[in-house]
């Protein structure tokens, strides 16, 4: 499927339930093309229907599917790192390691593939955007903006920007 519309592609990784739902809805609306990508793929093609948008099957914690997805995607012009959750949200007193271990492979390292499987689409418009999506339970994306920000700094990539959706208390 080619995306395209008056504002260029945006990618919405979690776009199957809550924000991310909501983002690719908004996105749609103010004319993005979109792609979005999540598990529950049943849930995601529905919504794709009502919008116009392509759904594609995406499991950030799993490298072979980001880059099967990655490669489905045509253009990127913003990416929408949403895909997120809350599994390690007891106390380290009660911490169990593997739910810690899944929150951060799903949250941290998830965005950071996203973002390295869709950089060069993002630095082939020019203006490129990453947009940062975090959550009480997921403040650790907090370790992503210096993720995104500093190695393009620090390589000299130039033409992709990005911005983070902090926690509201």
């Amino acid at each position: 499927m080619t995306c395209m519309s008056k504002h260029g592609t945006a990618v919405v990784t979690g776009a199957s339930s809550g924000i991310g739902e909501a983002t690719a809805r908004r996105l749609a609306a103010d004319g993005f093309a979109i792609v979005m990508g999540a598990r529950r793929l049943n849930r995601l093609e529905a919504i794709a229907v009502e919008i116009g948008a392509q759904a594609l099957p995406l499991d950030v914690t799993n490298p072979a599917s980001v880059a099967r997805f990655s490669g489905e995607v045509e253009t990127c012009d913003v990416l929408v790192n949403n895909a997120g959750g809350a599994f390690g949200v007891d106390s380290i007193a009660e911490a169990d390691d593997e739910r810690w271990q899944r929150m951060y492979d799903v949250n941290v390292m998830g965005a950071m593939r996203m973002t390295r499987a869709l950089l060069p689409k993002l630095l082939a418009g020019g203006n490129g955007h990453v947009v940062m999506i975090g959550s009480v339970a997921s403040t650790d994306r907090q370790v992503l903006v210096f993720i995104i920000r500093a190695p393009m700094q620090w390589a000299g990539v130039r033409g992709v920007d990005g911005c983070e959706m902090p926690p509201k208390f």
